[in-house]
């Protein structure tokens, strides 16, 4: 389905990530027509991200950065405060969603290593003004990392085939 510099990305891997989005698709009621364009974009967007991961877990490996259990149970305990849970709760929510719990903690993980890599790699090419406001400063961001994850497939070698 598609190679990442070394990696290889399984049509297996997309369908695994995909459970939780297709639970809400079906969810949703919209004609089946409508269903399969929805899916067909889920899927176009899901595995733009999982090659981004991809890129971003082989940046973090060259550079020795990693993210370990006990990181991923702080984030874990922080999701669950926020959302006034705890974190038994929240892991069930994600199972009504599609994920187990390993899942889940995996997707956790991916986002503590991305924020990683935000601070390390995006935020120091960026000047906070004052006067910005917090949505325009999130916006910035996102913009700045997309131009990381750029150069970071400009220099990788991708083929995607789905």
């Amino acid at each position: 389905m598609a190679v990442v510099g070394g990696n290889i990305l399984l049509l297996s891997d997309l369908r695994a990530r995909e459970a939780p989005f297709l639970s809400k698709l079906e969810h949703d009621k919209a004609p089946v027509a409508e269903q399969a364009l929805q899916r067909a974009q889920m899927e176009k967007e899901l595995l733009s991200r999982m090659v981004d991961e991809t890129l971003e877990a082989a940046f973090a490996a060259a550079g020795h950065v990693a993210v370990g259990p006990l990181e991923i149970d702080h984030a874990e305990a922080a999701v669950a405060q926020q959302n006034n849970l705890t974190v038994d709760q929240l892991e069930d929510e994600a199972l009504k969603q599609g994920m187990s719990r390993r899942e889940y903690r995996a997707e956790l993980g991916r986002q503590v290593l991305e924020g990683k890599l935000v601070q390390t790699e995006v935020l120091p090419h960026l000047h906070r003004d004052p006067k910005l406001s917090e949505a325009d400063w999130i916006v910035l961001l996102e913009k700045e990392r997309g131009h990381w994850l750029e150069e970071l497939r400009r220099s990788t070698h991708i083929d995607v085939r789905l």
